[in-house]
């Protein structure tokens, strides 16, 4: 019969340190998901928007997986077009866009469907432009 031995560090420290839980990102992702449909079989309909072309074609790839209905384009101006056209859940945008950029796309995209929900990618990032894209209603 073996016996289970305590850690060394049990008898010197006293009771176990205390782990901390990890944190879901977002808090709850399945239930928000499953409430983000009104048919919780209809994929998570999501706007890609990002200049560069692998980087674009990576991530479709990996959201279209995980069961998302991706719909992408290079620019601001085509994300508009095509968001005239189709409602989604998400939207990840690149900061840095040829014509309007990340956090006026945002804006114009809340501006016509204020429970879309977004995220800003960029490789070059401030401060100053992290609190202007919050106030436009991008996820913190």
């Amino acid at each position: 019969m073996s016996t289970i031995r305590e850690p060394r560090w049990a008898a010197t420290m006293g009771a176990a340190p205390k782990r901390a839980e990890p944190q879901a990102f977002p808090p709850n992702w399945e239930q928000t998901a499953a409430a983000m449909s009104s048919n919780p079989r209809t994929p998570i309909r999501l706007l890609l928007v990002d200049d560069d072309e692998q980087m674009r074609r990576t991530l479709v790839a990996r959201f279209e997986r995980k069961g998302l209905a991706v719909s992408n384009a290079a620019s601001g101006e085509t994300a508009l077009e095509i968001a005239a056209k189709t409602r989604f859940d998400v939207a990840v945008l690149d900061l840095h866009l040829p014509g309007i950029n990340g956090v006026e796309l945002l804006e114009k995209l809340k501006e016509r469907q204020p429970e879309l929900e977004a995220l800003l990618l960029t490789a070059h990032s401030s401060v100053e432009t992290a609190v202007a894209a919050m106030k436009k209603g991008a996820y913190d």
